[in-house]
């Protein structure tokens, strides 16, 4: 700083600049300040609406540029906002902005617009011509973001009509961007909905961000898979609103899924379509059990897939496309349709079969028939990891084959290919790969592991799609939320130049929250810092009185503790011999089930399940208390796996001293069953009834058989 400089100029400058140009940011008219130092101003509330560094915590995904003017807009009393909108004229497809943006306001707000002229309006144009102020700035910055179509700038301003929101950018997606964020920044006041004056600047850093979704296929028979179209639509809603622009609907044949079905015996997991060409292949009515509330037990129950009983996903398409929402079909195209050899007599997983290719392209036609509405497919292929080298010139040719069957049917569907066995196969086979598929179809599915995962992006360019697990082992339902590790590798992909990133979603409930997590760093990186962005989201979820709490619960589901590995080590005799398991890219050795660990694991479920019992009763919200309860379960389910299997392996260890000991390993044992039977209630109630539920009863079965041959001795 120059040494002539002091705080009287930087007041003097201030007051200068203030006047001359009246609405100026705060951050512009401060005294000068060494660098580092932290005022009381920079972390001031506006109105009642929290501020991090200038950052909006209400908004998620967090703007990547917003500017504070002093001052509010008061839109008037809740029950009659006077906010008037205009849609881009001629646009009859944009007037469901309108609609949507009364649908947040009341769901949000519990606010309701006047038909009554009123204070203020919000004016929606794709470009700034069709502005009524402000087009000449606007348009300067939307030009500085021609190449980001999701881009929008939102702007309070005066004018002599009155004061006016303006919401512009450069295609149809940007507006709906814009509308969402309007919302969030709104707050109720004294009885009145207020908006802070403020500018926004937004665009996307990864161009699309999108999930995977069951729609019955893989036969979880939890949520998506078990939603109505209602359900369905409320999914989108959450899209739009966390700024996702992308949907794939999963439809495959699972076959025997995780090897608990028997196929032989008609048990499979079909497709989740009322197939009229291949009947045999549709998702068969399941019996399954559940835990009824009302008797407080387990109870017998059926399982239909949603989509089979009353066919919507053509109007759920039409309902996110409506939205800017892109839907695609996940199709299984010679993949995991295990059911084939013993309904059809052809192989499951064989792209060089030609009956097998008859019965895979007789499928992909009337699927994209009867979707034809879609954005576009997106292929499964062959996921074996012991194929011949020639295995990556045939799968070519049949995503070549699908494309022509597919762009018959609709001439603008985009196609890609999801190709998880080339992850082991060697350098030279990919390379192959990405030079048979260009320009035919896009590739999903890029390593985890250095060099490939930036040798995939240099060979398929940057049209190719990162895909995430960020509900891995969601199958198992035991909560594990790790916004620390979703955004590790979404910044991960980002550095090493991918642009679009999808995950899994087969499961909801409290894993939703690391979907917002992928939601606010795929749009901005930078945006919030960890902490932050997590007490901001948990105290939105939870309330602001159970989120430390719930901080706390969600904790100790740890992600290093699992309950998955602790129950396959029982279910495989692997109790004093090392375990081997991979964690997804890495080989885990176990040597054997110690007291320590599952000392570990029982402390880890006692601490999670105390905080959520504490959060409960803070939570009003009722789908939030559904979230804490699915919390209190899922730690019970693991703490009496903990509890149940130390008694074993106590047991165990008595039984190897010999017959002298017979009378306190059975003791052992059956405090060992009766913690198990509430492990199995546990698991009931958190609606896992395939395939993890076979696992407890497996455990439990484990249990008696111990049982059985120490009262045989």
């Amino acid at each position: 700083m120059n040494r002539w400089w002091n705080p009287f100029w930087s007041l003097v400058v201030g007051l200068v600049a203030y006047g001359t140009f009246g609405g100026l940011l705060w951050a512009q008219s401060e005294a000068d300040r060494p660098v580092g130092e932290v005022t009381a101003g920079m972390l001031r509330q506006q109105s009642g609406r929290s501020r991090a560094g200038g950052l909006p915590l209400n908004v998620v995904p967090t703007p990547q540029e917003t500017y504070w003017h002093k001052g509010v807009l008061d839109l008037g009393p809740v029950e009659a906002v006077g906010l008037a909108v205009e849609t881009p004229s001629g646009r009859e497809d944009l007037r469901l902005l309108e609609s949507e943006l009364d649908k947040r306001l009341a769901r949000r707000w519990g606010a309701r617009r006047s038909d009554k002229p009123g204070k203020a309006r919000v004016v929606f144009s794709i470009g700034a011509a069709g502005l009524p102020v402000a087009t000449e700035s606007v348009a300067k910055q939307l030009g500085t973001l021609r190449d980001r179509k999701e881009a929008y700038v939102l702007k309070c301003v005066s004018t002599s009509d009155g004061d006016a929101i303006l919401i512009a950018g450069n295609s149809e997606a940007s507006l709906w961007n814009g509308m969402v964020t309007l919302v969030q920044m709104m707050a109720v006041e004294k009885g009145h909905l207020v908006l802070p004056k403020v500018e926004i600047v937004d665009y996307p850093h990864f161009d699309r961000r999108g999930l995977i979704v069951d729609i019955g296929g893989q036969g979880f028979m939890i949520g998506p898979s078990r939603w109505s179209l209602e359900r369905w639509k409320r999914f989108v809603d959450w899209m739009v609103d966390h700024k996702m622009n992308e949907i794939w609907f999963e439809i495959i044949g699972s076959g025997r899924l995780m090897g608990n079905l028997d196929v032989d015996k008609g048990e499979w997991i079909g497709f989740p379509v009322d197939l009229k060409s291949y009947p045999q292949l549709v998702c068969r009515d399941r019996p399954i059990r559940r835990w009824d509330e009302k008797s407080g037990r387990i109870v017998d129950d059926t399982y239909t897939a949603p989509n089979v009983k009353q066919d919507f996903l053509r109007e759920l398409i039409d309902y996110g496309k409506a939205r800017g929402i892109r839907c695609s079909l996940l199709i299984g195209y010679d993949y995991f349709a295990n059911q084939l050899p013993v309904v059809l007599g052809v192989p499951a997983n064989d792209p060089m079969h030609p009956g097998a290719n008859r019965i895979y392209d007789t499928l992909l036609k009337e699927i994209v028939s009867r979707y034809s509405n879609a954005s576009g497919v997106i292929l499964i292929t062959i996921e074996n990891k012991h194929v011949p080298p020639e295995m990556v010139d045939r799968v070519a040719q049949r995503v070549r084959h699908a494309k022509s069957i597919i762009r018959e049917i609709n001439p603008e569907m985009e196609v890609g290919i999801l190709n998880d066995y080339l992850e082991w196969r060697p350098r030279a086979e990919v390379e192959r790969f990405a030079e048979l598929i260009r320009g035919h179809a896009y590739q999903v599915y890029a390593p985890h592991t250095q060099p490939q995962n930036k040798s995939w992006r240099r060979l398929f360019g940057s049209g190719i799609v990162r895909y995430e697990l960020f509900s891995q082992y969601a199958w198992d339902h035991i909560t594990y939320v790790f916004p620390d590790r979703v955004k590790r590798e979404l910044m991960d992909a980002y550095v090493n130049g991918y642009r679009r990133v999808v995950s899994q979603c087969w499961t909801w409930d409290v894993t939703s929250l690391n979907y917002t997590t992928m939601a606010q760093n795929a749009w901005n990186l930078s945006g919030l810092p960890d902490d932050t962005f997590w007490d901001a989201t948990l105290g939105r979820t939870f309330g602001e009185r159970a989120k430390k709490h719930m901080k706390t619960a969600l904790a100790h589901t740890r992600f290093d503790v699992r309950f998955d590995i602790v129950a396959r080590m029982i279910r495989r005799n692997a109790i004093f011999r090392p375990f081997r398991f991979w964690d997804m890219y890495n080989l885990t050795i176990v040597d054997g089930l110690k007291d320590s660990m599952l000392a570990e694991l029982e402390d880890d479920a006692r601490q999670s399940l105390k905080a959520a019992q504490a959060a409960l009763p803070l939570v009003s919200n009722e789908e939030a208390r559904r979230l804490v309860e699915f919390v209190i379960t899922s730690a019970e389910r693991r703490l009496y796996l903990a509890t149940s299997a130390r008694r074993m392996l106590k047991a165990r260890l008595l039984m190897r001293k010999g017959k002298r000991k017979k009378a306190e390993a059975l003791a052992e044992l059956e405090l060992a069953i009766r913690e198990g039977e509430k492990m199995i209630r546990a698991a009931t109630k958190l609606g896992i009834e395939f395939p993890m539920a076979v696992q407890d009863d497996d455990v439990v079965a484990v249990y008696r058989a111990l049982k059985a041959r120490v009262e045989g001795w």
